[in-house]
């Protein structure tokens, strides 16, 4: 999963069928415990709770994304499965080469303070 802040709204009145329907959003990703986005990456998502910009989400990518619409088929690649409402870091050990400071400072609560 990906830790990321919604921005805006994408609105597309021609697509692929299988869209129609479905709500998209432009996620800005924050990070995740992999490395495996860039914060400041900006994405679209599908839409799956009805989130609004400048919430802050997680969101799954791959075939874990067509899962939660429940159709394989369906030509979408990430979506929003949680609406956070707060994230806690810890003190303890960090990975090497990880980032000194949390994600998000403006949404984030530091364990122990």
């Amino acid at each position: 999963m990906i830790l990321g802040r919604v921005i805006g709204t994408v609105w597309a009145t021609h697509k692929q069928e299988k869209l129609t329907g479905l709500r998209f959003l432009v996620v800005e990703l924050v990070g995740s415990g992999r490395g495996a986005a860039e914060r400041g990456e900006v994405i679209v998502a599908m839409d799956a709770l009805g989130c609004g910009r400048g919430e802050m989400v997680l969101v799954v990518q791959g075939m874990t994304a067509q899962k939660v619409v429940g159709d394989a088929g369906i030509p979408i690649d990430a979506a929003v499965v949680a609406l956070v409402d707060r994230v806690d870091y810890g003190q303890g050990d960090r990975a090497e080469g990880a980032e000194e400071g949390p994600p998000d400072p403006d949404h984030l609560t530091r364990l122990g303070s």
